[in-house]
């Protein structure tokens, strides 16, 4: 990773998945439809997933990244994992970085230093799992934005809901 890379995001977005391909999409379309003022980051981990989500990211990276601009774009393969760096096409505040893990590391209790390159250099780190996703476009923006103003804070959260699969139904509002 070079200098200018090092300084570009505000915000680094980890996403841990393994197996969660019924809501990867769902999941990437809630980073690509943020709206900030900055630029961010999403770090997406695939821990070696078996049903098919590996193929699905490619495919939405393929379609939504600008996968042709090699000024931006890298494909690295690494001892441990693979890399896909790009930015969205539109949204030109959202890069990924896709890391395609070559083994399960959690099956093998591997803990690899793959997302120190990104999150070493984002002011702020938030959190969404493969198998959630966010509906609130402006969530970046706000978070990061409270957090400018409260430096005294280190952790926000917003409320969620959780959906019962089984049921098909929404469980109360968590938070």
């Amino acid at each position: 990773m070079d200098d200018q890379e090092k300084s570009l995001w505000k915000v680094c977005v980890r996403c841990f998945t393994y197996n969660h391909l019924p809501y990867i999409v769902n999941t990437m379309d809630g980073f690509c439809s943020q709206e900030t003022n900055f630029p961010f980051v999403c770090t997406i981990v695939d821990d070696a997933s078996t049903d098919g989500e590996p193929e699905v990211i490619k495919r939405y990276l393929e379609d939504n990244f600008n996968m042709n601009d090699h000024s931006i774009v890298r494909n690295e393969e690494y001892e441990d994992y693979f890399l896909t760096y790009a930015q969205h096409k539109s949204n030109k505040n959202c890069f990924f970085a896709v890391l395609f893990l070559k083994y399960n590391h959690y099956l093998k209790k591997s803990k690899g230093p793959y997302l120190k390159e990104w999150m070493d250099y984002a002011k702020y780190i938030a959190i969404c799992e493969g198998d959630d996703y966010w509906i609130d476009s402006n969530k970046l923006q706000y978070q990061s934005e409270f957090l400018d103003a409260h430096p005294d804070y280190g952790l926000v959260y917003t409320k969620a809901k959780a959906f019962i699969q089984d049921t098909g139904r929404m469980w109360n509002e968590i938070g």
